[in-house]
């Protein structure tokens, strides 16, 4: 959960809904959790998270997105399975 305030408005509270299943991975000894914070100008969120982020399933990702590196890359990156719908990376 997180609790956001912009320009003098909110607060907003911004939740996962597939946090509670996938909690253990982030909370067990030695994990750690990376997170972004983006601004783009000139690309939809569409293409944003269809060709730059990829879509939820790697397997179905393009190849130049995040979601498709990151498929692509797996094992030399050190994770411990090949990313799914449910860890996509």
């Amino acid at each position: 959960c997180g609790k956001l305030e912009k320009d003098g408005k909110g607060p907003f509270y911004v939740f996962n809904g597939f946090f509670m299943s996938m909690r253990s991975k982030f909370v067990e000894a030695g994990a750690s959790i990376y997170y972004y914070v983006v601004e783009w100008e000139g690309t939809s969120w569409e293409d944003f998270r269809g060709k730059v982020l990829g879509p939820t399933d790697p397997a179905t990702a393009p190849t130049d997105s995040l979601r498709g590196g990151i498929l692509a890359k797996w094992k030399e990156l050190g994770l411990k399975t090949e990313p799914n719908t449910g860890d996509n990376g």
